[in-house]
């Protein structure tokens, strides 16, 4: 019993989804401006400390540190990550607030009482250093308080509110982009296709594909309609235009 409980521990259940998804989009935030290098440097740390708290020694996790900001600080090193200087102030940032933010945690894990390393308290523990809204330029959030706000009391509904709200910013996006550009369009005679209707209204999916990108179905139907008739298989097409249009929509 006492097995299965601690392997059950070591699995990300449902309440690690957030964290999950927080460290998700940080970590690709910083591969994006600071590189592999960089966010491998950034990471270094937090994961150390979280594997010292285990010896429960307050000088231990004060002197490792004590020698993080030393080394934040030695010129040559942080220069031979060979990043422009955008890139490097923002990497500088994100090191001396992760420092700040994986010292809290230990030292809240060492007050605490004695309890088995786990995968699921590791990823609550990165998102706390990585949480996106504060990664750069703070503020500084004490890991009791994101915890218990952010992954405790995160239910069912709450994550159906993300994902709707999701889906909103993401079609909010391409009211702004494609509303305007249509309408430049259309004030030069031009027959642009609208804008996308709003997801609440649309309750089948295949409405989404019809009224999200009304130009991409009006792609679709020309051209899935005539191949039907030519040389190329319908689905090769349909799989090589699909996945063209997810690299495009991620870029965008």
């Amino acid at each position: 019993m006492v097995q299965a409980d601690n392997e059950e521990n070591n699995m990300p259940g449902p309440s690690n989804v957030v964290p999950v998804w927080y460290l998700s989009v940080s970590l690709l935030f910083m591969l994006i401006n600071v590189g592999l290098h960089g966010t491998v440097y950034v990471l270094i740390l937090p994961c150390a400390l979280y594997l010292l708290s285990e010896l429960r020694s307050c000088t231990i996790i004060w002197g490792t540190v004590l020698a993080a900001i030393f080394i934040l600080n030695v010129e040559h090193i942080m220069i031979s990550f060979d990043l422009a200087e955008g890139p490097h102030y923002m990497l500088f940032l994100c090191q001396a607030w992760t420092i700040i933010r994986s010292l809290n945690f230990s030292l809240d894990r060492i007050a605490a009482p004695v309890s088995i390393p786990n995968l699921s308290e590791l990823i609550t523990m990165l998102a706390y250093c990585f949480y996106f809204p504060t990664l750069i330029l703070g503020p500084l959030l004490t890991y009791q308080n994101f915890k218990t706000g952010v992954v405790a009391e995160m239910g069912s509904w709450s994550l159906y509110g993300l994902g709707y709200c999701m889906g909103q910013f993401f079609m909010l996006k391409y009211v702004v982009m494609y509303g305007l550009m249509g309408t430049i369009a259309r004030a030069e005679n031009i027959n642009a296709p609208q804008h996308p209707k709003c997801i609440a209204r649309i309750s089948l999916y295949s409405d989404m594909w019809r009224y999200f990108d009304e130009g991409l179905y009006r792609f679709l139907l020309r051209w899935d309609t005539f191949l039907k008739f030519g040389r190329f298989q319908q689905h090769d097409f349909t799989v090589s235009l699909y996945t063209q249009y997810s690299i495009g929509v991620d870029l965008g």
